[in-house]
């Protein structure tokens, strides 16, 4: 278990954050999880399961996971995952700038382009991500997935290379994570 790798939270643990969070915590014990309702709940009390689809007897792996209620847990973040949907992306950036501000790097991780103009207003450092795979939701912490990636990461502009290297090298420690 990588005990090295950057300090890492998960903000929004559905499907696609679960996933790709779930993958890298396979191999790095610095990741956190931020959720809340029933999602937190489940996590905090059953772990994270995840499954490929049509092979859950043979894939099913189980991770106790740290689940946080607040970013304030977390203070020294170096990468946050932001994996919540669209129309709640401007209210969760908020959220974290004023709880961690503007010191670590933002990995979007919506549909659509929508988060290039949210994101930016709140964040100098934001790398993205176009996820490969589809995946859904069983029950809060049960999660399966159709295949095991990619994360394909990059920025608009193909700036910000050295955070963008820092974000692949963590994904890759997971999921493959093309550049």
């Amino acid at each position: 278990m990588k005990t090295d790798a950057p300090v890492t939270v998960v903000f929004g643990a559905g499907p696609v954050g679960g996933t790709v969070g779930g993958w890298i915590a396979e191999h790095c014990a610095n990741i956190y999880f931020l959720d809340q309702g029933s999602v937190a709940a489940g996590m905090k009390a059953k772990g994270l399961t995840l499954y490929e689809g049509g092979r859950r007897q043979e894939t099913e792996r189980h991770l106790a996971v740290k689940v946080i209620d607040s970013l304030s847990e977390c203070p020294d973040a170096d990468i946050v995952i932001v994996a919540v949907k669209n129309y709640s992306l401007e209210a969760a950036a908020q959220r974290i700038r004023d709880e961690i501000g503007d010191r670590a790097i933002i990995v979007g991780l919506q549909n659509g382009v929508e988060n290039q103009k949210i994101l930016p207003k709140y964040f100098s450092r934001v790398v993205y991500g176009v996820i490969g795979y589809n995946t859904w939701m069983d029950e809060p912490g049960l999660i399966g997935y159709q295949k095991r990636g990619p994360v394909i990461l990059g920025t608009p502009d193909n700036g910000l290379q050295a955070e963008v290297a820092a974000v692949a090298a963590l994904f890759n420690l997971g999921v493959e994570a093309p550049v």
